[in-house]
C-alpha cells in the first residue's frame, strides 16, 4: 500500500523537475524510466496502478512506465527515477 504514497512523491519530483528544467518545459512527457533491485521495495505492477490512477487528467497522462532491474551494490539500491524521455521538438 505504501506504493501510493510512492506514486504522490514520484509525482511531485517530476513535476518540481519539469518546472525548473527549461530543457523539459513545454515539452510532452513519454517516458518515465524506474530502476529497481530485489528485493523489492516498490511493486512494478502495483505503482502503475496507483501512478496512473493519479496522473489521469494532468501533464503526465499518457507517459509509459519503464522498469529496469539491477544488480543491487553498495552504490545503488532499491528504487529509483532514472530517466525522464520526452518527445523531440518539431
Amino acid at each position: 500500500m505504501h506504493e501510493s504514497k510512492v506514486a504522490e512523491y514520484v509525482y511531485e519530483i517530476v513535476e518540481e523537475t519539469v518546472k525548473e528544467d527549461p530543457d523539459l518545459q513545454n515539452r510532452k512527457i513519454t517516458q518515465l524510466i524506474f530502476k529497481l533491485s530485489k528485493p523489492y521495495t516498490v511493486y512494478p505492477d502495483s505503482f502503475c496502478f496507483y501512478f496512473e490512477e493519479l496522473i489521469k487528467g494532468t501533464f503526465l497522462e499518457g507517459t509509459n512506465l519503464e522498469f529496469e532491474e539491477f544488480e543491487e551494490d553498495e552504490s545503488e539500491k532499491g528504487f529509483f527515477l532514472a530517466s525522464i524521455e520526452v518527445e523531440d521538438p518539431e
